[in-house]
């Protein structure tokens, strides 16, 4: 007897429901999901590249090494000695082709605005400088990498993949601070830091800027924010973790505290199965676990 093949529908269940749905297939599911769901296709690629990609890509402060972390073992592979020293540059993982993008920093003397990519293969491109920038924050978005805030600077630049070209943006003017960090949801920029209380939202396609009026933060400690599909997380160092589900990110709840060091500086954040990585002050891994909402540092890099 033929069996025929029947495609199944998501289109209409809510979005609440379709993360369930994801929470629980393997990464070759969501690829297969994806075909067959448009609402999910996007969302489906980005967490299946996410789910396989078992590697941080970061520089280590201390000795400017470009090191790949495996997240399985731990272990770091050393491929590049950069020419300078480079401190407090912003990084961000580009999911559609698995490369890491880093940009700006901080050369002992003076603010540089040098950026490159590595590749999934780990070959560096070096790229058009940008305007100077320490601290920056890096997200990306449509083939866009957006660069925001920065040490006691008020940047909003994006850089163009396609092109290889800078572009300006809606100037952030209220965005100065001391170290910036950023993510994104749809298609909004959330944005925090230290020396602010509040979480701010940029969005992208009105170049919009506005504060999320039901959360307050500490502003004297550093933060981190991630994205984890519809959901946002906040740690606070030495302080709360927040997370949001709400579409309108309006229902905020506190899930857990830490006792991470308050060092400054973060790397992008990776998602690797049920964990978040990020590393923090150039050299301390750091990793958030989804399932039972614990932070805690697991090893000096």
């Amino acid at each position: 007897m033929e069996t025929k093949k029947r495609e199944i529908n998501l289109d209409g269940l809510s979005s609440n429901l379709l993360n369930i749905i994801l929470e629980f297939l393997d990464q070759d599911e969501i690829s297969l999901l994806g075909a067959t769901c448009k609402r999910l296709k996007l969302v489906s690629e980005t967490e299946a590249n996410r789910r396989k990609f078992n590697e941080l890509v970061f520089i280590k402060g201390s000795t400017c090494e470009v090191l790949t972390l495996n997240l399985d073992s731990l272990l770091t592979t050393k491929h590049y000695d950069l020419s300078h020293k480079l401190f407090s540059f912003g990084s961000v993982y580009i999911p559609c082709n698995q490369s890491t993008f880093f940009y700006g920093g901080w050369t002992g003397t003076e603010y540089i605005g040098e950026a490159f990519l590595i590749s999934k293969n780990k070959n560096i491109m070096q790229l058009p400088s940008g305007p100077p920038a320490g601290r920056i924050s890096l997200t990306y978005y449509k083939n866009y990498i957006y660069a925001i805030g920065g040490h006691e600077s008020s940047l909003s630049v994006k850089y163009n993949l396609t092109l290889n070209t800078w572009e300006e943006c809606a100037p952030l003017n209220a965005i100065s601070m001391l170290q910036t960090t950023c993510a994104l949801i749809t298609d909004n920029i959330l944005i925090t830091g230290y020396y602010f209380t509040k979480l701010m939202k940029y969005d992208i396609n009105n170049e919009s800027l506005d504060s999320i009026k039901n959360l307050t933060l500490n502003g004297h400690i550093f933060k981190n924010i991630f994205t984890v599909r519809c959901s946002v997380y906040i740690i606070e160092v030495r302080g709360n973790t927040y997370t949001n589900r709400s579409s309108d990110l309006s229902n905020w709840e506190i899930i857990g505290t830490n006792d991470l060091n308050n060092y400054s500086g973060f790397s992008h954040s990776v998602r690797y199965k049920d964990k978040v990585y990020f590393i923090q002050a150039r050299q301390k891994l750091v990793e958030f676990n989804l399932k039972d909402k614990t932070t805690k540092e697991i090893k000096d890099l």
